[in-house]
C-alpha cells in the first residue's frame, strides 16, 4: 500500500506548515499548498476527507493548549495521504487512531515547543526543551504510522481468512484435510481435481499457505514428493463450527420449512412486510 503520514501546524509567522513526514517523502510546493488551504478552512475539531489528483487524503484538525500561541492554542492537522483510495474499514481504523494521538499530544505538558524553533526563544532551557519535544512528536508519528500499518494489515488477514471460509471448495477441502488428518499433496490433487472440476486447486493451495491455514513442513526442502499438507490447529477447529454452523442453518431451515409453510399466506405475508418496510 502506497501510503504516508504527515503533521502540520499553523506557524505564526508564515501560517500552515508541514511539521513531519513519515515515511520520508519529498512534497513539492504544490502539494503544501493544498495542504495548507484545508488547514486553513477547518476551525473546529473534526474529520473530513480530501482528494486531489491521485492522492486520498484522510484528516483530522485539532487543537492543544499552549503558553506560546495567541489564543493559547496551537492549531495542528495529522493527515494520512493514500496513493489509492482507502476502504471504509482502513478509513475508520485511522481515524480511531486520529483520537488516541490527539489525546496524547494534550496531555504532555509542555509539547507545544515542538512546533517552534530556537531562534524564537531566547532562553536556553526553553532551546533544549524545543529539541527534545520535538523528537517526542516526530517518534509518536512514526508510531503512529507503525500502528496503522499493523492494524490495517490484521483487518486484511482477517478478511481474507474470512472470505476464504466463505467459498465451498476452500471449506470442503479444510473439512477434508481435517477429517483425514495429515494427507499427501498428490492425494489431496486427486480428491480436489475429482471433487471439484475445472477449479484452480494450486491457486487454492498458495491462497491456504499465504494465510498460515494449512501447511507443507518440506516445501523449498531438498525432498521430493510426496509433500504432505497439514491443517493448522486454530483452523482445524474454525472449519469444524463452520461446518456444524451451516448443517444446523441447514436445519433450521429445512424443519421451519415443513411446519410453517407459507404457500397459502403469501399475499398476506407481502401485505405484512409492506406495511413494516414502507411506511410512510
Amino acid at each position: 500500500m502506497d501510503w504516508f503520514v504527515l503533521l502540520t501546524y499553523f506557524d505564526r509567522k508564515i501560517g500552515p506548515k508541514i511539521f513531519f513526514t513519515y515515511p520520508e517523502q519529498i512534497i513539492n510546493e504544490k502539494f503544501s499548498l493544498i495542504i495548507a488551504n484545508l488547514m486553513d478552512q477547518i476551525s473546529s475539531e473534526e474529520f473530513f476527507i480530501y482528494s486531489f489528483n491521485n492522492h486520498h487524503t484522510l484528516n483530522y484538525y485539532f487543537e492543544i493548549n499552549s503558553d506560546w500561541a495567541r489564543g493559547c492554542k496551537e492549531m495542528l492537522m495529522l493527515t494520512t495521504v493514500f496513493g489509492n483510495k482507502p476502504s471504509f474499514e482502513t478509513e475508520k481504523i485511522i481515524f480511531s487512531l486520529y483520537i488516541e494521538f490527539s489525546e496524547w499530544l494534550k496531555q504532555k505538558e509542555g509539547i507545544f515547543s515542538a512546533f517552534y524553533n530556537g531562534n524564537e526563544i531566547s532562553n536556553l532551557n526553553d532551546d533544549q526543551n524545543i529539541a527534545l519535544n520535538r523528537e517526542h512528536v516526530q517518534l509518536w508519528v512514526k508510531e503512529f504510522y507503525g500502528t496503522v500499518k499493523e492494524e490495517i494489515q490484521d483487518k486484511l488477514e482477517e478478511e481474507n481468512i474470512a472470505q476464504l471460509l466463505d467459498r465451498n471448495d476452500v471449506l470442503e477441502t479444510l473439512g477434508y484435510i481435517s477429517k483425514r488428518g495429515p494427507i499427501s499433496l498428490n492425494d489431496l490433487t486427486k480428491w480436489f481435481n475429482k471433487k471439484f472440476e475445472g477449479k484452480n486447486f494450486h491457486k487454492i493451495m498458495i491462497a491456504l499457505l499465504k494465510n498460515h491455514m494449512i501447511d507443507i513442513p518440506k516445501i523449498g526442502g531438498k525432498k521430493k514428493s510426496p509433500f504432505i499438507v497439514h491443517i493448522s490447529k486454530e483452523i482445524d477447529a474454525i472449519v469444524k463450527l463452520v461446518i456444524t454452523k451451516n448443517k444446523l442453518i441447514k436445519q433450521f431451515i429445512k424443519n421451519n420449512i415443513k411446519l410453517h409453510p407459507f404457500k397459502e399466506e403469501t399475499q398476506e405475508l407481502r401485505d405484512f412486510l409492506k406495511k413494516v418496510f414502507f411506511k410512510t
